[in-house]
């Protein structure tokens, strides 16, 4: 599920909000649910998060999540799930890694002050609020574009390039993830091995072609330049693994479906095998605790008109995965979501 952002300013600063389970500062933000944009979901988690509306300006492909320059619209007066504060340069410490917002806060401070005309905050200004004071205003481009001196960009490949060598250890990294290959391509042919053996007498034919292109699938994306990404793949497929099994459990004509099942739960236990040697661990939380972003990931929304209940987790769906402290793999929930008189939450 595609996770979006926003970099929000105010008076020339920006917004972060504190995780207190993760133990440092990040941009609100979370995932795309269905029907939504990647802005509207930013601003939606922006206000559920910091309790302030924003207007987004630009959305930026980062590859891993989508990224929103926006600025601050104002407070909402409405309950908030983190405390926010503004900031002229990056706080510590921080929940994710500091490389990215190093690029996306210039980028989203360029947005905005080529779109918008940011009143400076004034000496005495608090940090805990932003300044009302914000003008919308479209620029226009009024320089002669035959009179325009060429720009030029500071050399700062070759140095980008020396600081990512000295860091990572490459040659390491590449051995690991070429074991990894050799027993992902060796699972991968005991997949295909598997379907031969299967029959339609021991399941439909949907589910027969339902598995077939759900490993396919998976395990042609497995293959990685990064060890972290291989674990989220063999993660998914580990889980995918996991719900194919329950739905052929529940779909089985004959006896016999049980060694297929049995051979498919096996090749579940192989690739988590492989997540656990590498560090991952799985979790699986109970009904009725609370959701908690991005530990969680919301797949459907179940109305009830029981405030308690109002974001707790009313049905786990698939279990998580974490490496290193930091959530690999979000855990599937359904969350409860209360409806009051109005019907609206």
């Amino acid at each position: 599920m595609r996770t979006a952002y926003a970099v929000a300013f105010s008076g020339g600063r920006f917004l972060m909000v504190y995780n207190e389970r993760r133990g440092g500062w990040e941009m609100p933000g979370g995932h795309v649910e269905e029907g939504e944009t990647s802005a509207q979901a930013a601003a939606r988690e922006f206000e559920e998060e910091s309790g302030y509306r924003i207007e987004v300006l630009e959305v930026r492909d980062i590859g891993s999540c989508d990224v929103c320059a926006a600025v601050v619209a104002g407070k909402t007066g409405g309950p908030c799930e983190m405390r926010s504060e503004f900031f002229t340069e990056l706080p510590s410490p921080l929940s994710f890694g500091r490389e990215e917002y190093e690029d996306t806060v210039p980028w989203a401070r360029s947005v905005v002050e080529s779109k918008t005309v940011i009143i400076a905050p004034n000496d005495g200004a608090s940090m805990e609020e932003a300044p009302e004071e914000l003008v919308l205003e479209e620029t226009e481009q009024k320089e002669d574009p035959q009179t325009e001196e060429p720009r030029t960009e500071a050399p700062v490949e070759e140095a980008v390039k020396e600081e990512v060598q000295e860091a990572c250890d490459i040659d390491g990294i590449r051995k690991d993830v070429e074991a990894l290959d050799g027993k992902i391509d060796a699972l991968a042919d005991d997949v295909h091995k598997l379907g031969s053996i299967l029959s339609d007498r021991m399941m439909s034919r949907d589910v027969l072609a339902q598995f077939d292109k759900t490993m396919k699938g998976e395990l042609s994306d497995v293959k990685s330049s990064s060890i972290r990404s291989l674990l989220v793949k063999i993660a998914n497929v580990r889980e995918n693994a996991a719900s194919l099994a329950d739905k052929m459990r529940s779909e089985k004509e004959a006896v016999t479906a049980d060694d297929a099942i049995d051979a498919i739960e096996n090749f579940g236990d192989m690739l988590e095998e492989i997540l656990l040697v590498n560090g991952a661990v799985r979790f699986r939380d109970e009904a009725g605790a609370p959701y908690d972003y991005p530990t969680h990931n919301k797949t459907k929304l179940v109305d009830t008109d029981d405030p308690a209940l109002n974001k707790m987790i009313a049905e786990v769906m698939s279990s998580g995965y974490v490496l290193d402290g930091k959530v690999l793999l979000p855990e599937k929930v359904r969350v409860y979501r209360y409806v009051g008189e109005s019907g609206k939450e």
